[in-house]
């Protein structure tokens, strides 16, 4: 079995192995990863749009009025409310991206002294 830089990519690959019987792939577990910091990003933007809606319900008119007021760009802010819930899983792929580096495969900071003769 392959020795992982990650002691979590390392505890994953071993559980696997014990449970399947066969070495399993990590790149795979990227995937894993991804799927997580979509899925939180997703509730992150969805709970914020939530609190827009609940606002504009409640009586305060806080995204019509911008859009009155402002013309075409309240209606630019107003459709990005309403697009939260994907900025959200997009920012949340991200956030893993730069997060775990060394397990979905990106490049790793430079603090670690990679780039460093």
């Amino acid at each position: 079995m392959k020795d992982y830089d990650n002691p979590t990519c390392a505890l994953i690959a071993r559980r696997i192995k014990s449970v399947t019987g066969k070495a399993y792939n990590m790149i795979n577990v990227k995937w894993i990863y991804y799927g997580f910091g979509a899925f939180i990003g997703f509730l992150c933007g969805t709970g914020i749009n939530l609190i827009f809606y609940m606002l504009e319900q409640s009586g305060n008119r806080i995204i019509s009025d911008v859009v009155r007021d402002y013309g075409m760009f309240g209606r630019f802010v107003a459709e990005m409310v309403n697009a939260l819930p994907l900025m959200g899983l997009a920012l949340g792929i991200v956030m893993i991206h730069w997060l775990f580096p060394d397990v979905v495969g990106g490049r790793k900071d430079s603090s670690e002294g990679e780039d460093r003769p």
